[in-house]
């Protein structure tokens, strides 16, 4: 959405090569009644119209993958319980006592549902992994460090955390991505500190990590956070 003229709006976006459809916002009515003060700001509407989530891209992701694993199954029977569960994010407690439970179900009705639900499971968590991997290559570690925290706080207990906590690990001990980690938590903090509108904590810490990291994907995602805080105000 955006409050350009039609014209200038299409020069942007065959210039940009923008996939998508972005529509215009005349006047800024759609601004206005959604509160919008920083770009970029993401809806996930539900089929009722209720927003689900807004803020950041990454977060309406979320909900988007959280919705996908929740709704994607009628949970019946012995299944029925997990309804709770999942509700509650437990996924890694879902996981083992699916694991527990597949055997007794062996030859039911209900054993396609538990395969199905355990795949379900298995696909979220190694959604995150993907997600880590692929931002690592690019030493983009602030993604890296965020997406297996997730899994650590979604899968407690299971061999999701572990792999992930073994990962986290890992990361702080190799001498090439020991101060980047340090950094990136730095960043992370300074993330939850604009959302919590404490963009003034957040811009010294955001000053600090482009300072010591030049050069560097931190130092890049720290200034562009810089300018959306000075576009803000």
């Amino acid at each position: 959405m955006s409050s350009e003229d039609e014209k200038t709006l299409e020069k942007f976006i065959n210039a940009q090569k923008i996939p998508y459809a972005i529509g215009v916002d005349a006047g800024e009515k759609s601004t206005k009644t959604y509160q919008i003060d920083a770009y970029p700001t993401t809806y996930l509407i539900g089929p009722t119209g209720k927003v689900m989530a807004n803020s950041s891209p990454q977060a309406v992701e979320e909900a988007i993958k959280d919705a996908r694993l929740y709704f994607q199954q009628e949970l019946t029977g012995k299944l029925k319980s997990y309804k709770t569960t999942l509700a509650k994010k437990q996924y890694g407690k879902a996981f083992k006592d699916l694991e527990k439970l597949l055997p007794q179900l062996a030859g039911t009705a209900e054993e396609a549902s538990a395969q199905n639900l355990k795949k379900d499971l298995e696909d979220f968590a190694k959604s995150y992994q993907d997600e880590a991997d692929s931002a690592l290559k690019e030493q983009d570690l602030v993604t890296v460090i965020q997406a297996l925290q997730q899994i650590q706080t979604l899968y407690k207990d299971s061999p999701f955390e572990k792999q992930a906590s073994d990962q986290l690990k890992e990361l702080q001990k190799n001498e090439e991505t020991k101060n980047l980690f340090k950094g990136s938590l730095v960043l992370i903090s300074a993330q939850q500190l604009i959302m919590d509108d404490k963009e003034d904590k957040a811009k010294s810490l955001l000053e600090s990590v482009s300072k010591s990291f030049p050069n560097t994907a931190l130092a890049k995602q720290a200034q562009a956070m810089l300018a959306m805080i000075s576009k803000k105000k």
